[in-house]
């Protein structure tokens, strides 16, 4: 029997070799070539034949000058005889180049010499990689870091004039008010009679030390505001007193300009939690700015309108108004955009930059509508509502129920003032504290009211704050009740010694006289103040809708929005236009249930701005309020919001 003689080791081992070799050049994809001492290509991977559009086979035998221009090609043939005569190879040179389709790219490039069998370089092999994306990368990375340092510097610069200003601004209030009341005892005759041309000089002095030190103020709320040091007390605070406190404030200047000033208010009393201070502080900025552009015989209204959640407020004048270009930079700081007498002598231009950053801080709006030569409408929203705990289903069907059967439901809220302060004072205590609380509250309800199974306690350890909804007989019984809680608060506070923590306590009823009217439709989706009843916001359930929307507006004429939602009752879009608030419009929604399209009234609630879709256009928030709708129209939106939700 004849045996197969056995391969040799070396023949086997060549032949996988050869195999493994042509799987790299054939797959790698970078450039490999190998090149003889004329600077030939003797062999080429798929990858640099497939970058000449060629095959390899079309490459082998011909030189780099047959393909790139003859200065590129030089500038590779001396790095091919410099590794070739020296034998000292080119590791990762990188360098822009241009391919032979033309792309601009960078490449890096290793080249090594190749000997013969008795040691004599016969050639170079060489590789290139493609490395635009790395360099990309690395310029990006150069670049974020620059930018990094410049913002740093920047930031720098930015906290180091803060503290100028802020330290400057409080050196100068002393000498400042020194100056003031001397000026204000001469005025006054302290120091003997004066005739009329001394009082008319001092009066003057007067009025510029009062400019000057309202300048002051401002340069320091707006390094307060940089700093983060502004600080927020809520209170429950009667809306309409305070607008009306401060239409009275403003009388006497608008009498003296013949100015009409008045107020157009809501048909029922509103409290909610509002930091008053700040809140007057936007107001008097809003209805000064408004007097002092306002010319001689021209009016001042300071409306205020309420949503669902958000309270409205507008300062509306006859006077000079504002460009459409100085609208987009009007609460930039230390802008002045008007050129008459009163907005040269309206100070630095801070006023409402300082408004909109209040405004921020708690998470108000504003924006302004105007037409030169006609007048101005700043609006501002602030929330109705604080804040919201969200009730769970449980208790949510209490209070619905209560509604249902027609209780009249009040909300007693104890907040402690600046809580978070004296929280590391309590310790564990701020929760023995809150509890405290709940048990005054529950021996003045069980003194003062009898239905002790409709009460619901809310409480919240982490925001030092608690409540009651309850029920009483009558709105003077609900007001007994706060006055007995808050005279026994104080004497448990004085009693346990913590002098230094101060309590909010709010009343409110609901529903309220102008609520009562569809509490039996829709109590699910009711808000009232510190608590949400329901998920939604709005007096009607809100469906999310993207679709394209049609607007007819006098103004503008027919442009296309983008919803964002949708109710029975109004809509929310965006679109490119600023559409004065207040003003009537048409939408046009396309309903699977129609032949034609739906077209519904409204009118513009609300206008805030939008994250822009780019650089060079800004887009807007608008949300309407449907009005006049027909039944056939209800039914057939009815039914595309079913659809929606479905």
């Amino acid at each position: 029997m004849s045996r197969k003689k056995p391969l040799k080791s070396t023949s086997l081992g060549s032949k996988v070799k050869c195999v493994l070799f042509q799987e790299l050049m054939d797959n790698v994809p970078d450039v490999i070539y190998f090149k003889d001492k004329k600077g030939k290509l003797i062999y080429v991977n798929k990858a640099h034949a497939r970058g000449l559009g060629l095959e390899p086979g079309q490459v082998s035998g011909k030189s780099d000058f047959d393909f790139f221009p003859r200065e590129r090609a030089m500038m590779m043939a001396k790095d091919d005889r410099m590794v070739m005569e020296k034998g000292k190879p080119i590791i990762d040179k990188v360098e822009r180049a241009t391919r032979p389709d033309g792309v601009d790219n960078y490449v890096s490039t290793t080249k090594v010499p190749r000997f013969d069998e008795k040691g004599r370089i016969i050639g170079l092999i060489g590789i290139t990689r493609d490395i635009t994306h790395r360099q990309q990368l690395e310029a990006l990375r150069r670049q974020g870091e620059k930018m990094k340092k410049q913002l740093e510097s920047l930031r720098e610069i930015d906290r180091l004039k803060t503290d100028f200003i802020s330290v400057v601004s409080h050196e100068l209030r002393t000498p400042l008010a020194i100056a003031k009341e001397a000026v204000t005892l001469a005025l006054d005759g302290v120091k003997g009679e004066l005739n009329p041309s001394q009082k008319n000089i001092l009066q003057k002095a007067k009025d510029s030390t009062e400019r000057l030190n309202k300048i002051i103020e401002e340069l320091l709320e707006i390094s307060r505001i940089e700093k983060g040091k502004i600080r927020l007390c809520y209170s429950l605070i009667n809306i309409k007193d305070l607008v009306k406190e401060l239409i009275e404030h403003f009388n006497r200047i608008a009498l003296e300009k013949r100015i009409i000033l008045s107020c157009k208010f809501f048909n029922r009393h509103l409290n909610i939690f509002v930091d008053a201070e700040r809140l007057t502080q936007i107001l008097i900025n809003l209805i000064d700015n408004a007097l002092k552009f306002t010319e001689e015989g021209g009016s001042v209204q300071v409306e205020v309108k309420i949503f669902e959640d958000k309270v409205r407020f507008g300062v509306i004048d006859t006077g000079v108004g504002i460009s459409k270009q100085d609208q987009q930079k009007i609460f930039d700081r230390f802008l002045q955009i008007s050129n008459t007498a009163a907005g040269k002598n309206r100070g630095i231009g801070l006023g409402l930059s300082i408004v909109k950053e209040l405004l921020k801080i708690i998470n108000g709006d504003i924006w302004v509508d105007s037409v030169p030569g006609v007048g101005s409408k700043f609006y501002f929203t602030i929330p109705r509502l604080y804040t919201a705990n969200v009730l769970n289903k449980d208790n949510r069907s209490k209070i619905n129920d209560l509604i249902k059967k027609g209780f009249a439901l009040y909300l007693l809220n104890v907040k402690i003032i600046r809580y978070k302060e004296f929280q590391s004072i309590l310790g564990r205590r701020n929760q023995r504290l809150l509890n405290r609380i709940i048990k005054l509250i529950e021996q003045v309800l069980k003194e003062l009211c009898n239905t002790e199974d409709c009460r619901l306690f809310i409480s919240d350890f982490k925001e030092g704050e608690c409540g009651v909804i309850f029920v009483a007989s009558h709105p003077a019984q609900a007001s007994r009740l706060a006055g007995s809680l808050k005279a026994r608060l104080g004497r448990f506070l004085q009693k346990s010694g913590m002098n230094n923590i101060f309590f909010n306590i709010g009343l409110i009823d609901f529903p309220t006289e102008s609520f009562k009217g569809f509490a039996q439709n829709v109590p699910a989706n009711i808000r009232m103040q510190k608590i949400n009843i329901g998920a939604n916001k709005r007096r009607n359930t809100r469906f999310i809708y993207r679709g394209q929307i049609e607007i007819l507006h006098p103004q503008f004429g027919s442009n296309d929005g983008k919803g964002i939602d949708i109710s029975i009752g109004g809509l929310c879009f965006t679109s490119d236009k600023r559409m004065p608030t207040d003003s009537k419009l048409v939408v046009r929604l396309k309903i699977p249930t129609r032949k034609k399209n739906l077209e519904l009234v409204g009118r513009v609630a609300w206008i805030s701005e939008a994250e822009p879709k780019n650089h060079f256009k800004k887009q807007y928030k608008v949300g309407i309020e449907f009005s006049g709708l027909s039944k056939a129209d209800k039914k057939d939106l009815a039914k595309f919001l079913k659809s929606i939700r479905a």
